[in-house]
């Protein structure tokens, strides 16, 4: 049984069982198709496999474009998908070391008179990636936005408060000038008149 998240979408007819080589065919499916955003699909499969066989069950995906929303913190990492669940019966017991499921006391753990035993097992999670957006691309607009508006504002702005005032050309001292000018006011002193009363 797998539970797959449902932004993989999974075509169903695309199906591969392979053991040893040979297509299996299962007893048993149960496929329910998933919606986005509200349901995952579900796959539940009844097999019966060969001994000491190597099985491959293969199917054909599709990644979902999300919402930025959607994403999580660190969206480059990938989403995990959950472990497929695996349930058989065992006839044989020679290779099973695990304690029974009946109870957990010691008798009942050391008893072989059960001659089958149910065993579930969970696979590893896959991590998979999907289509990220760059999360960087709006702090650059909102940069580039209030780049452009400060630069607009400040030109209009500048236009409309400062005084515009004409002047003629040939009036207006150089540098040369302004420093002998400069000079010039602070080396004459003022006179002081001096009057002597009689």
């Amino acid at each position: 049984m797998e539970a797959i998240p449902w932004y993989i979408r999974t075509y169903f007819h695309t199906l591969k069982i392979e053991s040893g080589g040979a297509t299996i065919e299962p007893e048993y499916r149960h496929f329910v198709p998933g919606k986005d955003g509200e349901r995952s699909f579900q796959l539940e499969l009844v097999l019966t496999l060969p001994r000491a066989s190597t099985t491959r069950i293969s199917i054909e995906f599709e990644r979902a474009f999300l919402m930025w929303t959607k994403f999580p913190p660190d969206a480059n990492h990938g989403f995990y998908i959950n472990s497929a669940v695996i349930s058989t019966v065992l006839d044989a017991l020679e290779n099973y070391t695990v304690g029974s499921t009946i109870s957990a006391e010691l008798k009942h753990m050391l008893t072989t008179a059960v001659s089958s035993r149910f065993l579930r097992l969970h696979t590893e999670t896959l991590l998979v990636s999907l289509p990220t957006p760059d999360f960087s691309m709006p702090y650059n607009v909102i940069c580039l936005t209030c780049t452009v508006v400060a630069i607009a504002f400040g030109s209009i702005h500048n236009l409309t408060t400062k005084r515009f005032v004409v002047s003629e050309p040939s009036k207006k001292p150089g540098i040369l000038n302004k420093i002998k000018s400069f000079f010039s006011k602070t080396n004459t002193e003022p006179e002081i008149s001096t009057e002597k009363n009689s």
